[in-house]
């Protein structure tokens, strides 16, 4: 980005890539890209007042939107890449947003990953196992993965934390993400970026983790582009993808000792809004 003359009061919005589900069978949703807000009346990740506005100096600054993070094969989820801007001057970086934590799988060392929303655990036969922890000001943590059902736990969202194993076989919801007023709903469906419900803008929904084979309900994606999960073993169901471009989580694999891949996180966004002249 060339800014040819001084900017006041820059509104910004910085989502990075989600984190990828777990892999195998049974395992944990996605975390959501962190998501950093300057806009007023709209709120940063773990229920953060909006920050402080930019002034960009004339120059040139690099923004870097996050990619979302590879689901797991007989692994845990790779978590998202970060979103940034930087000047290039003195290479100060004035806003970052970490990437999305990757899900856990089903294995006694199957946790979430941190992350900017962290990634929901596997589940197991003993013990539990914890989701990832989200980043301060950006998202919440990843759900818990409990022996007592053996699914996964939700991935963490901007808006909320990703929810434990359920019951009745089922694995955990992933945490809503969060609403926007940068863009309008026209320009969302333009330009193909967030999630439009009822007229609103949502961004950084965690993803729904992976359940047994005789799961109670299909796990449900975070709004702003948590991607729902999966139930089934025959032979076996691989994860969903994440909404592109809205940060959110993959879902879990499912089913029963049997080996699916984790769905994709989604790709960030940054968007700036400012006043010329």
């Amino acid at each position: 980005l060339i800014v040819p003359e001084t900017l006041f009061d820059v509104e910004y919005l910085v989502v990075a890539g989600g984190g990828g589900g777990g892999g195998h069978w049974r395992s944990g949703g996605g975390g959501a890209g962190g998501l950093i807000s300057s806009v007023t009346g709209d709120r940063s990740g773990r229920d953060t007042d909006p920050q402080a506005k930019l002034q960009l100096n004339p120059g040139a600054y690099t923004i870097t939107v996050g990619g979302g993070g590879a689901g797991g094969s007989l692994n845990t989820g790779s978590n998202g890449t970060d979103s940034s801007i930087v000047r290039d001057a003195d290479s100060t970086t004035l806003v970052s947003a970490d990437g999305g934590g990757g899900g856990g799988f089903y294995d006694a060392g199957g946790v979430g990953t941190a992350g900017g929303s962290g990634g929901g655990a596997g589940g197991f036969d003993t013990g539990t196992r914890s989701g990832g922890a989200g980043t301060a000001g950006q998202g919440f943590a990843g759900g818990d993965g409990l022996t007592t059902v053996q699914c996964g736990g939700g991935g963490g969202g901007a808006g909320a934390e990703g929810a434990d194993t359920g019951s009745g076989d089922t694995g955990g919801d992933g945490g809503d993400g969060l609403r926007t007023t940068i863009i309008t709903a026209a320009d969302a469906v333009e330009y193909e970026i967030g999630e439009v419900i009822s007229g609103e803008i949502w961004f950084a929904g965690g993803g729904g983790a992976g359940s047994y084979f005789s799961g109670n309900n299909f796990p449900i994606g975070g709004q702003g582009g948590g991607t729902d999960g999966v139930y089934g073993n025959d032979p076996f169901l691989d994860g969903l993808d994440a909404l592109r471009q809205t940060g959110g989580g993959g879902g879990g694999a499912s089913g029963d000792n049997v080996n699916g891949d984790g769905g994709d996180g989604a790709d960030g966004i940054v968007i700036l809004r400012y006043t010329l002249g």
